[in-house]
């Protein structure tokens, strides 16, 4: 009755279901936000309140009343006593297992995380869920989990129900301030068809929101230098080669981040809003052989939520996020002769590095009868590659030359960059996303009938690029006079030059 396409998942929800007298009215009042749903147990004795946003709620019938937590993704049982055995119910914190489900799935709450001794990083939260570890380290930054033995290129990223997975390379994702996290599921198998798009695990945040007390806060985080241990360096254990195999003894980080928050009614029971704006001054010193370079990050990020409910029957939420990042660098070239530097030295050259975007999600949803309920999601993404800009890409305009000893001639800066970027392209390479879904949840007895339409476009814009200066030049040698196989081309012991050129052309695809 409904087509089902390829489908995201909808993991941002949760569902309270059970027993009851048949014919009872069951109400269903959110403890946060006072929004309140009431929905008829059925002539078999059950029902189900579908597509409810995590938090706490009172549920009551049959003059009877429970409060209970409904977690993201997972159903959760409440018996209002639809038969006539006496019964004791005995309750406490323990964590109990959804029988609406099949599938794998651990959720962390808001006050978990905090409490967590693990690093700031929802890649570091996902990691403690069974199944789940850390995953190749050349891919991704090595921070990017891995479920049960699958590539970490095989994940699914969604946050309030939309998903964020950059289809680029399927390593990176759109992300937002740690502090706006309200829990976190993290899937590990057994789920359906309608998650789409992974093979390997989803990671599905729902954002925090705005309740019937205004509440807000601050926070600061600081990781300093002098606090950490410092790295070693160690020698090449080559005797030809007396240089260091490891050099980090010097390199120093320190992180420090600081958090605004607040959120609460702008119209009570009906309108709320949740902001959080992040600030950030991370720097970094790193020392190589022939240079170094020191770093800092300033740029401020933040996201705001708003949920409007006009009744009981409708419910329509805004999500806005902001995750730019731009990081200003100064690259120190060593003199001639001089390596392995303690301290910054040399010739100073600046610039910056940026990237990164916005998401932006809206969602609406409609209670339309006691077994029937239908929502819409409209999203999109916008991610900008990273641009760089100043010392490191000023003299792209020099070709590539290096003698026959591979030491660099000209005024070209390796070993930065050794590509030129094609100058027609636009300023960024950049990621888009435009998407929507409708999905519906059809509750008949103990059943549950669910189908949706998904459409989704991703473009990915890429520059073309080139050798810098449009060419790469190489100074070589031959013994005999040969080149290439050509006897005599040149005196015996003579240099000669070889050219190379590679160009890329700029385009984009769509999926």
């Amino acid at each position: 009755m409904l087509i089902s396409s390829v489908a995201i998942a909808q993991s941002s929800e949760g569902s309270i279901y059970g027993r009851g007298k048949p014919g009872d009215k069951i109400t269903i009042t959110s403890i946060e936000n006072g929004a309140t749903r009431q929905i008829t147990v059925d002539a078999n004795g059950t029902y189900t309140a579908a597509k409810l946003q995590p938090g706490s709620y009172r549920v009551e019938g049959g003059g009877i009343t429970r409060d209970v937590n409904v977690a993201i993704g997972s159903g959760t049982a409440v018996d209002l006593g639809g038969d006539t055995v006496a019964r004791v119910v005995v309750q406490g914190s323990h964590s109990l297992i959804d029988t609406s489900t099949a599938e794998t799935s651990t959720v962390f709450t808001a006050d978990q995380i905090a409490a967590l001794p693990v690093a700031r990083d929802i890649n570091a939260i996902a990691i403690l869920a069974p199944g789940v570890v850390r995953g190749d380290p050349d891919l991704g930054g090595g921070s990017l989990p891995s479920f049960a033995g699958a590539s970490v290129a095989e994940n699914g990223y969604y946050i309030n129900g939309f998903d964020v997975t950059n289809i680029r390379n399927f390593l990176s994702y759109s992300n937002l301030p740690f502090e706006a996290i309200g829990a976190q599921q993290v899937k590990s198998g057994g789920y359906g068809a309608e998650y789409g798009r992974s093979l390997g695990g989803v990671i599905s945040i729902v954002t925090k929101r705005g309740t019937n007390t205004w509440k807000g806060g601050a926070s600061v985080y600081f990781s300093p230098e002098s606090l950490q241990a410092s790295g070693q360096n160690l020698l090449d254990l080559d005797p030809d080669n007396a240089k260091y195999k490891v050099f980090r003894k010097y390199n120093k980080q320190t992180d420090l981040n600081a958090n605004v928050y607040a959120g609460g009614p702008i119209i009570k029971d009906k309108l709320f809003v949740f902001g959080v704006l992040e600030g950030r001054r991370d720097t970094t010193d790193t020392f190589l052989q022939n240079r170094s370079t020191e770093t800092k990050s300033t740029q401020p990020n933040g996201m705001i939520k708003v949920d409007f409910t006009p009744n009981e029957t409708h419910r329509l939420e805004f999500t806005g996020i902001s995750n730019k990042s731009k990081t200003d660098y100064i690259d120190y070239v060593h003199a001639e002769g001089q390596e392995w530097a303690s301290s910054h030295v040399g010739t100073p050259g600046t610039g910056t590095i940026e990237s990164g975007g916005h998401t932006l999600i809206g969602k609406y949803t409609g209670y339309l009868t006691d077994n029937f309920t239908l929502s819409a999601l409209v999203g999109a993404v916008d991610d900008k590659q990273p641009r760089t800009t100043g010392y490191r890409v000023a003299a792209l305009d020099c070709p590539t030359v290096y003698d026959v000893d591979v030491n660099k001639l000209g005024c070209w800066n390796e070993p930065f960059l050794l590509s030129a970027r094609d100058p027609n392209a636009p300023k960024f390479d950049e990621d888009k996303r435009r998407a929507f879904r409708i999905d519906a949840d059809w509750t008949i007895g103990s059943h549950s009938l669910r189908g949706g339409v998904d459409s989704q476009k991703f473009t990915s814009r890429q520059a073309g690029d080139a050798f810098s200066g449009g060419i790469y030049w190489r100074y070589l040698r031959s013994t005999t006079g040969a080149i290439n196989g050509v006897a005599n081309a040149v005196a015996p012991g003579s240099l000669y030059v070889r050219g190379r050129t590679v160009t890329s052309t700029t385009g984009e695809f769509e999926v």
